[in-house]
């Protein structure tokens, strides 16, 4: 009776062992957002499967409307691109992303980066705690596309801040992991006048 409760309890242990020793990647347990859609290209897209992140190239960045950095829309699809591109679905860290302020920039300083800064300096910078416009997810419409709408995620925010950002691109945008446009008000911490 004594000999098989030893032996129980040891088995018990050995099994504890194991899954204490089984490695565990803390972001499996992280709640996740839809941060946006891109179209790209095919090459791009493979780019962004093979690494699973987003590849970013500031050199190669073109229409800086309101930043540079990453540019997604809210739905799939919803930049048309070129024929032959693929669809993306770009994901992040739920907490990350809701403790990030996001700014809607107004049409005025659209394709003005200068004035935008000194626009996010007066508005927001001297009466925001912390409040770093290099580290601000930038809201807008798309210039000459609008009412679509665009999320900038700049430079500084794609390697850092902790969003783990992921993306997982597709030939046909109805074969994304999701395909439900992101609502951008029901997001916290959204400043400025929605368009």
């Amino acid at each position: 009776m004594v000999l098989s409760k030893i032996f129980t309890l040891f088995w018990v242990m050995v099994l504890a062992g194991c899954v204490a020793a089984a490695p565990l990647d803390p972001r499996q347990f992280s709640a996740r957002i839809t941060l946006g859609y891109r179209t790209v290209s095919k090459e791009q897209a493979k780019q962004y499967n093979a690494k699973g992140r987003i590849t970013f190239d500031p050199a190669k960045a073109q229409g800086n409307q309101i930043g540079v950095g990453v540019y997604t829309t809210p739905g799939p699809a919803e930049w048309k691109g070129n024929p032959g591109d693929w669809y993306c679905h770009m994901t992040a860290r739920k907490s990350t992303v809701d403790s990030i302020p996001k700014v809607w920039v107004p049409k005025q300083y659209w394709w003005n980066i200068q004035g935008m800064y000194t626009w996010a300096d007066k508005t927001f910078t001297r009466k925001t705690k912390n409040f770093d416009f290099d580290n601000v997810l930038r809201l807008s419409q798309i210039g000459n596309y609008e009412p679509t709408k665009q999320l900038l995620i700049p430079t500084y925010l794609l390697s850092g801040k902790g969003m783990d950002l992921k993306v997982t691109c597709k030939a046909n945008w109805k074969d994304l992991p999701s395909n439900k446009p992101v609502d951008y008000s029901k997001w916290p911490k959204v400043l400025g006048i929605p368009q």
